[in-house]
C-alpha cells in the first residue's frame, strides 16, 4: 500500500471516528514511527 493510500483510510477513520481522536492520534504516531524505521 502507498503513503498515501495509507494516510487516506487514517483520514476516513478520522473522520468515522471523530470521538475517539486520541486512539487515532496513537495509531497515526505508530503508523509513522514504523515507517520511518524501515
Amino acid at each position: 500500500m502507498s503513503i498515501l493510500a495509507e494516510f487516506g483510510a487514517i483520514a476516513a477513520f478520522l473522520l468515522m471516528n471523530g470521538d475517539r481522536l486520541d486512539k487515532f492520534l496513537e495509531e497515526l504516531t505508530c503508523k509513522v514511527a514504523h515507517l520511518l524505521l524501515l
